[in-house]
């Protein structure tokens, strides 16, 4: 252990951590007595003496860092807020949170310190027997990672118990590890779901397929966000800005601008105000649930609203579009991703 000073004077500890790397923690002051008085407190040299011997357990750190204050749902409240300050989706939060609130009441950290999780435990949680299939698995990991990155970050704890778990898939059947292709729709089931389908999901259906919205996108479409020649909309899943021409033949034409037209004004911000609610509430899953009840009562199979966005992105590539224009259309980061999109 060592005290180092850095170009703005203030002193920074080094230590070794229990695999072995040396691990820094700034201590923001510029006197060297307060930086020993503050490594005193905090009894790092203790901690690193345990980690030498491999018995730097989740408990020990607790009860040398005073840990066990910080109850998990007490944690779990914190991350949200501290996810909702850095713009992080709506629907990502929910999703993250779902799987929280879902882990703490099955195994029990309802009231307990969040420093007490057990690397077992969410080895059981992420690798449970309950049918899932492989990408909701890493979804698991990918939240839980999230949330102890930010109680380590904290110094609600010393370590993440999340870092030597995985996803085991020598306990998964070869179904699970399949990931689902989503398929276009095609022109009969496109129009099919237009003619039936009640007001919102009709106009959401015409929206999605001629400009690749997604369902999200619908529900908290803004009266701002459509002029005479454009639909720009900062997208619900990954906060980008896409731009959408109306009256192009390869963005519906007339259709949109005719679906448009016809959304009865309910609300100063929004077009669906309704469905907006739905959608920044932990129920926006029921929007996903309505169509899919909507496509079987058509008949329609293997089909999700997403696929709406297929639809689109094939058909652009089909008339000649490059990947990279088609990915700024629907927000993608890359190509590979668009390419994903694309059913030949």
């Amino acid at each position: 252990m060592k005290l180092v000073k850095n170009k703005s004077g203030q002193y920074s500890v080094k230590y070794l951590g229990q695999d072995g790397r040396e691990k820094s923690t700034a201590l923001g002051v510029t006197q060297q007595s307060e930086a020993k008085n503050i490594v005193s407190e905090l009894k790092i040299a203790d901690m690193e003496k345990a980690a030498k011997l491999q018995i730097l357990s989740q408990e020990v750190v607790a009860k040398i860092t005073g840990a066990s204050d910080h109850k998990f749902l007490d944690v779990l409240r914190e991350f949200k807020r501290h996810r909702q300050r850095v713009a992080s989706s709506p629907s990502t939060i929910n999703t993250f949170m779902a799987i929280y609130y879902q882990f703490s009441r099955d195994y029990k950290y309802d009231k307990r310190p969040i420093s007490e999780v057990s690397e077992k435990d969410l080895h059981d949680f992420i690798n449970r027997n309950d049918g899932t299939s492989l990408s909701n698995k890493r979804l698991r990991l990918t939240s839980l990672n999230s949330l102890f990155k930010f109680a380590v970050a904290k110094g609600y704890m010393q370590i993440n118990p999340t870092s030597l778990v995985k996803v085991d898939l020598g306990k998964m059947t070869h179904k699970q590890k399949e990931v689902e292709k989503r398929k276009p729709f095609t022109q009969w089931e496109y129009e099919q779901v237009v003619k039936h389908a009640p007001y919102f999901f009709r106009q959401a259906t015409v929206l999605s397929y001629w400009t690749g919205l997604r369902l999200g996108d619908c529900c908290s479409l803004e009266w701002a966000s459509i002029t005479d020649k454009h639909i720009t909309v900062w997208t619900t899943k990954r906060d980008k800005r896409v731009r959408i021409p109306l009256g192009h033949e390869l963005f519906g034409g007339q259709k949109v601008i005719q679906a448009i037209k016809s959304i009865e004004k309910e609300d100063e911000i929004y077009c669906f105000p309704q469905w907006q609610k739905v959608q920044a509430s932990n129920k926006r899953s029921k929007t996903s649930t309505y169509y899919n009840r909507i496509l079987k009562r058509l008949f329609i199979e293997g089909k999700s609203f997403h696929c709406l966005r297929h639809s689109f992105t094939t058909r652009l590539y089909k008339a000649g579009i490059m990947l990279e224009d088609i990915g700024k259309v629907v927000g993608h980061s890359n190509a590979k991703t668009t390419e994903g999109y694309i059913h030949k």
